[in-house]
């Protein structure tokens, strides 16, 4: 960031809830504030008082000017030592909305009634007293596991320099191209790891002293099938579908042009004539009897792949994921999710055909550059329970890192000629993007204009929505 007005640390020791529906209680051992001399915020007061086995938290914010759009939060997450939120930065407009993630913080703000649930944030004396953080209010279902939480804000201005912006368009290249060297280590170190979880030991002890054979133990133990997934895409997608397209174009066809020359030797025409004929009936029945289906089965076997692949690498690097807090959600942001996908794609194609053809061709290729990299950071962010707005709004924000992320596979799948073809290529590499979503650290403070490709398509979805199956949720 440019500028950064405030940091906020904060150092929480964390309890387990004793029942299901009860939050787990914090500690706040350590509240600081720094500021850096800047004409938005005064000298911030903090005070923490111990209660029980929580802590009320009191905190003075005076706002010296007017802060509007383009003001960035950075948030920095560990849960002992462990990085869970590196550097990710949002926008702070979008952290003070009715339904963002501070709402309970908001909602306790003094003067009661008076802060906006929306930008400008005014000039003033704003201020919170005794708040007790709940569990509930942040963790899905109210849940938390025992151990230390590191939080550090950053509140700031971005640097929209074109340098910046150049480096985190190569930094999001060079990000891309690590999945194809985590992937043969990962296996190895995902299972060593589960081998010497404290849980799965106490399963094989309980196990065994019930009678348990290590037969029926090795049902429960799931190991890691990362590269033997992505082996598997390869071999489908490539030694099945791509090979027998190949087979047929310039083997099969070939070979049947040839053995009609030799037949109609002594009157070329008829041969010309029959193979006009015989050219086109072929391509259509091998397209409709074998690859139609083989390409169709080979999605949905895909899509179950990629999965896979995408939960062993986010428990490689993240952990447990944590979902979305209900079913009904779940399903509503996956839907959602497809929708806007579909719709974005159609929006690529559209903007393809702008007369202008360095103009249309380009920005079709930002298009597709957001567009794969959504599709591969998608299963990470879903895994940590982030919401489609929040991954839209992410992406929006750093276009710079997620096009630079999405360039070789929106060029390497629009090489072929043929959709069928493309296709192939994109099952083939997107599981080593998927690996490297997961591995990746997006440049995150480089731009203050987002680039508002997604907000068309969200608009027409939600506009779906609100006509077929109810209202949607905004962005």
């Amino acid at each position: 960031m440019e500028a950064t007005f405030a940091k906020i640390v904060i150092l929480c020791i964390v309890g387990v809830a004793i029942t299901e529906v009860a939050c787990g209680s914090i500690e706040v051992k350590n509240l600081e504030i720094q500021n850096v001399p800047n004409d938005y915020f005064g000298k911030i007061e903090t005070e923490v008082k111990p209660v029980d086995d929580n802590s009320l938290i009191s905190v003075k914010v005076p706002i010296l000017k007017d802060i509007g759009e383009g003001y960035q939060l950075k948030v920095n997450l560990k849960f002992n030592n462990i990085p869970i939120l590196k550097n990710q930065v949002f926008p702070l407009c979008d952290a003070i909305a009715k339904d963002g993630f501070f709402k309970p913080l908001i909602e306790k703000i003094e003067p009661a009634g008076k802060f906006p649930s929306a930008c400008p944030i005014p000039a003033g004396e704003w201020s919170v007293s005794d708040f007790k953080i709940d569990m509930k209010d942040f963790l899905p279902f109210g849940l938390s596991p025992s151990g230390d939480f590191d939080v550090e804000l950053d509140i700031g201005e971005p640097n929209a320099e074109p340098l910046g912006i150049i480096i985190a368009m190569w930094r999001g290249f060079i990000d891309s191209l690590k999945g194809g060297l985590v992937i043969f280590s990962m296996d190895k170190q995902i299972n060593e790891r589960m081998k010497k979880s404290p849980v799965k030991a106490d399963a094989r002890r309980r196990e065994s002293s019930v009678g348990h054979s290590p037969a029926k133990y090795s049902k429960h133990h799931r190991e890691s099938k990362v590269l033997k997934r992505t082996i598997q895409c390869c071999a489908l997608n490539g030694g099945v579908c791509w090979a027998s397209i190949i087979i047929f174009e310039y083997g099969l066809l070939p070979s049947l042009k040839y053995l009609l020359s030799i037949i109609f030797g002594q009157s070329p025409g008829m041969g010309m004539v029959v193979w006009s004929w015989t050219k086109p009936f072929l391509t259509i029945t091998f397209s409709t009897i074998w690859i139609l289906p083989l390409f169709l089965l080979s999605k949905i076997v895909n899509s179950l792949w990629f999965q896979d692949i995408a939960d062993s690498a986010y428990r490689y690097r993240q952990g447990r994921p944590m979902l979305l807090s209900s079913v009904s959600k779940l399903i509503a942001d996956m839907l959602f999710s497809v929708l806007v996908q579909a719709l974005f794609l159609g929006q690529g194609v559209l903007v393809s055909k702008v007369p202008l053809p360095p103009i249309g061709d380009i920005l079709a290729l930002v298009h597709m550059c957001l567009l794969y990299a959504l599709y591969a950071f998608e299963y990470k962010w879903f895994n940590m329970g982030w919401e489609l707005h929040r991954r839209l709004t992410f992406i929006e924000c750093n276009w710079p890192y997620f096009v630079g992320f999405g360039l070789p596979l929106a060029i390497l799948t629009q090489l072929p000629d043929s959709y069928i073809i493309s296709g192939c290529v994109f099952s083939i590499l997107f599981p080593l993007f998927i690996v490297s979503g997961n591995e990746a650290e997006p440049v995150t403070d480089v731009c203050d204009c987002p680039l508002k490709l997604f907000s068309p398509v969200v608009a027409i979805a939600n506009t779906l929505f609100n006509k077929t199956i109810g209202p949607a949720k905004r962005r």
